[in-house]
């Protein structure tokens, strides 16, 4: 009963408050409100919303409420922002390491890198595939910028019908709005869809060819032992994240960019032709929309870089610290024998809290940044869609133009400015695409400045000196790399092996012997000479390797399970 009670008495305050009418309203306008309120029908017979008539309803009413509910919004959000970083749970002035590796973040080089990542796929060698799809999504493209412009036709002569109250005409152009509607379904979805065909080709060529590139000559083996600053770290998240995340991004910016080229080549004849020639109904202007839009966005994307450029260093430490924490997580994994038996559980996770606190820095970083543009973004649209409002409104109220015309304008200054606000909507997407761009281009450039560091010569021959060895080795040097001194461990050196016989390398503890054995092998990069060896010959790391697989492919590495046959793995087993 009390709350009915309650109800009813917020229903006839809220009767009475709606009721009221605005401020500035004459004295007769008040009367004439108060006799409409006695003689007011029922809410059934008058559609009212809770027992109040929302027809009377006037923003003059609410001038009070926005006025306290703006001072309670920033009134809270001061002390959110002073108390909130208490919650992080971190120390957040520790400096965030965002690697030695190179970063563009100037807009003038925000695609620096990309068309060296993009070109090899497009431009391969034996196969035409990929411009299929390029072909198929410009025609789904072009077909959709055409179904824009019989849209833009069709609101115009919507709006002037619905203005004329042509009734005999409304119907007939909503048959036609039913099929433009399901053309464009169709073309949108397959389009979508086309674009995942595309992604995927393109993610297993790219995939396929920075494997190659990092596995080849061993390259990934002196990319490895080149620990400085500069070298890209985890090959493996470029090689399947930064993949994954590059190829769609580009498909998706691309199209994007050439929906706003396509919108401002349909709409600018639009702008120029039917928009009035006096500049807000004052005075003569012809393309005054146009300059107008130009110079709105110009001033936002320029605001915009300014304040969220940081964002692409960010973005970058983000993935860094992501791929740091995961590399350790699988090192457990890998070692957890070890880590067991040594009962080391509470060293790995203090390292593993360690690594995971940089990415809540991190992040509380990426937040910030984000908070600073989003405060800009969200202004910046919010006017934007009262814009065309703002400066069409004086010329239709003075009948420069017809609704429909002023509808069709509304439409086509938002896509003319829509289009040149494609760097201001896709900012965030652009700064985590930069970051990605950076790590896939600079793991690129080292594969290509790690290539071919080994000038040891192997030869599948006898030596003219020992023509029955096995393996004869001469002038052999070896340097170390640079983080260790660059000094040289061995000059000259030379090493025979007859066949059937064991030789057993012993020296100090440090004097180079491991290294002495890559040079043999061919993978250490600073080492010269030449080694003859005859047969088959397999050289055993200090650790062995099995991979993850079959027993058939564990007996068959390193060659891989489809090299033998089942019959000879088996005498193999029982030899």
């Amino acid at each position: 009963v009390s709350l009915a009670r309650g109800a009813g008495a917020a229903r006839l305050w809220a009767r009475s408050f709606f009721a009221q009418p605005p401020a500035n309203a004459s004295g007769n306008a008040s009367g004439n409100a108060a006799a409409e309120v006695k003689e007011e029908a029922s809410p059934e017979e008058t559609g009212n919303l809770l027992g109040f008539d929302v027809s009377r309803l006037r923003m003059a009413q609410f001038g009070s409420l926005l006025w306290l509910m703006c001072i309670v919004a920033a009134i809270g959000m001061c002390a959110f922002e002073a108390y909130h970083y208490r919650c992080a749970g971190t120390d957040l002035s520790k400096a965030i390491d965002f690697g030695g590796e190179t970063h563009e973040s100037r807009i003038s080089r925000m695609l620096h890198g990309v068309w060296p990542l993009i070109s090899p796929y497009l431009f391969q060698k034996g196969s035409s595939r990929q411009w299929y799809f390029v072909v198929a999504l410009v025609a789904l493209g072009l077909w959709s910028m055409l179904l824009g412009i019989i849209l833009l036709v069709w609101m115009k002569e919507f709006w002037d019908i619905m203005e004329h109250k042509k009734l005999e005409r409304f119907f007939p152009i909503m048959k036609d709005f039913t099929l433009l509607l399901a053309t464009m379904i169709l073309v949108g979805t397959y389009q979508s869809y086309i674009g995942m065909m595309f992604v995927i080709d393109w993610r297993r060529w790219m995939t396929k060819w920075l494997l190659g590139e990092w596995l080849e000559d061993k390259t990934y083996y002196r990319m490895q032992l080149a620990r400085n600053a500069d070298n890209p770290d985890n090959p493996d998240q470029r090689l399947q994240e930064d993949i994954n995340i590059f190829i769609p991004t580009v498909v998706s910016l691309t199209t994007g960019f050439a929906e706003a080229v396509g919108q401002l080549l349909i709409n600018l004849p639009i702008l120029l032709f039917l928009s009035p020639t006096t500049a807000f109904g004052t005075f003569y202007c012809p393309g005054w929309l146009l300059y107008l839009a130009l110079l709105y966005s110009g001033l936002g994307t320029l605001v915009a870089h300014w304040i969220g450029s940081r964002l692409i260093f960010v973005n970058f430490a983000k993935q860094k610290y992501e791929a740091d924490f995961r590399y350790h997580v699988v090192q457990v994994r890998d070692h957890a024998e070890s880590i067991a038996l040594y009962g080391a559980e509470e060293c790995e996770r203090l390292q593993l809290e360690g690594r995971f606190d940089a990415i809540v820095r991190v992040w509380w970083m990426l937040m910030l940044y984000s908070k600073r543009l989003g405060f800009f973004t969200a202004f910046y649209m919010q006017t934007s869609h009262t814009f065309p409002y703002l400066v069409l409104a004086p010329s239709y109220f003075k009948g420069q133009i017809t609704m429909g015309t002023l509808f069709l304008l509304f439409r086509a200054l938002g896509n003319v400015k829509g289009a040149f606000d494609w760097i201001i909507t896709s900012y965030s997407v652009l700064t985590d695409f930069r970051a990605t761009a950076d790590r896939l281009h600079n793991f690129r450039i080292a594969i290509e400045q790690h290539k071919g560091g080994s000038q040891v010569r192997q030869c599948n021959t006898a030596a003219p000196s020992s023509p029955e060895a096995a393996l004869v080795a001469e002038g052999i040097c070896v340097t170390l790399p640079a983080s260790g001194g660059a000094r040289e461990i061995w000059k000259n050196a030379g090493l025979t092996v007859r066949q059937g016989e064991f030789v057993l390398l012993t020296a100090p503890e440090g004097s180079g012997k491991s290294c002495f054995f890559r040079a043999l092998a061919g993978i250490w990069p600073d080492s010269t000479g030449v080694v003859h060896m005859r047969g088959s010959v397999l050289f055993v790391p200090q650790r062995s390797h099995i991979p993850q697989g079959t027993l058939k492919q564990a007996l068959a590495y390193p060659d891989s399970e489809d090299h033998f046959t089942d019959e000879q793995v088996k005498m193999a087993l029982s030899a």
